[in-house]
């Protein structure tokens, strides 16, 4: 699945890969997300809004959403 945003990034997930909605800080399932949401993006190592603006279903392949037992991670420092 794809997740383009308002700030030219897209984010390549798999519907259920945990993201972090803006508005709230909540974990939420990339799945779940519809145009005009906001999830949660990192530029410069600051938090960013990302006002969703298409959802598409992809068929990648290599994606893993991890679930770890004390909290979060960011990989390649996005």
């Amino acid at each position: 699945q794809s997740l383009a945003t308002n700030s030219s990034s897209t984010i390549l997930v798999s519907p259920n890969h945990l993201t972090f909605d803006f508005d709230s800080g909540d974990a939420r399932f990339a799945g779940k997300y519809s145009v005009g949401d906001r999830v949660q993006l990192i530029e410069s190592s600051q938090s960013v809004p990302g006002k969703v603006i298409r959802v598409q279903l992809t068929k990648e392949q290599g994606f893993y959403a991890p679930l770890t037992k004390s909290g979060t991670i960011v990989v390649n420092g996005e």
